[in-house]
């Protein structure tokens, strides 16, 4: 079944979404160690993508 942008809550979603895409770019070989270099407390850059965009 297609997303439709109209049908997604971009401001529930995000949150997981980059969550989701950390969590697998922490533990990769290639790009782990740059992510992991440059992110020194992963749980506060976290909350801080968590309120990306947020006013």
């Amino acid at each position: 079944m297609a997303v439709v942008m109209d049908d997604l809550d971009i401001e529930t979603a995000m949150p997981a979404v980059l969550r989701a895409f950390y969590a697998r770019v922490k533990s990769d070989e290639l790009l782990g160690p740059t992510f992991n270099a440059a992110a020194h407390d992963w749980d506060e850059h976290l909350d801080h993508t968590d309120n990306f965009g947020h006013r």
